[in-house]
């Protein structure tokens, strides 16, 4: 178990795990295929890759690889590279959705306020309308009053 917790991104659970799949070392972890570490629990493609990539680092000769520094060009360096890049990617998408979802969250905003502005007008000119109308009646209402008051006295 103490070597398969010396690859990067392997906890004591999961080494366990992958002990009881089968893998007693970071070489037998290096020499391993994606699919097969993808039957073990929390692991997925991206995971198994990565640690593959670390065990690779791991199980090669410390000669080839100074200790404490990350080969560039190695897999475990091409991947953390794609890996940011690809995260950085995401959050470029995200940010974008977040924006296009912001302005299109206004755009109904304004466009339910437009209309209930609209609705609103169209209730007071009504309103407006029926005022003037009830106004023109009485007036007439008023002017045929009088004029049968003066039809009577003559």
């Amino acid at each position: 178990m103490t070597q398969l917790t010396g690859v990067r991104g392997i906890g004591p659970a999961l080494a366990r795990q992958l002990e009881q799949a089968g893998f007693e070392s970071a070489a037998d972890l290096a020499a391993a295929q994606p699919r097969d570490l993808i039957v073990v629990r929390g692991i997925g493609r991206v995971t198994a890759r990565r640690i593959i990539a670390a065990a690779s680092a791991v199980a090669a000769p410390e000669a080839e690889q100074p200790a404490g520094e990350e080969a560039k060009g190695t897999e475990t360096g091409e991947i953390k590279g794609k890996a940011t890049e690809a995260a950085a990617g995401r959050a470029k998408e995200s940010k974008a959705k977040k924006s296009k979802a912001k302005k299109a969250k206004k755009d109904k905003a304004k466009k339910s306020k437009d209309k209930k502005d609209k609705k609103d007008k169209a209730k007071k000119d009504k309103k407006a309308k029926a005022r003037k109308s009830k106004a023109k009646k009485a007036k007439r209402a008023k002017r045929a009053k009088k004029g049968s008051k003066r039809r009577k006295r003559s």
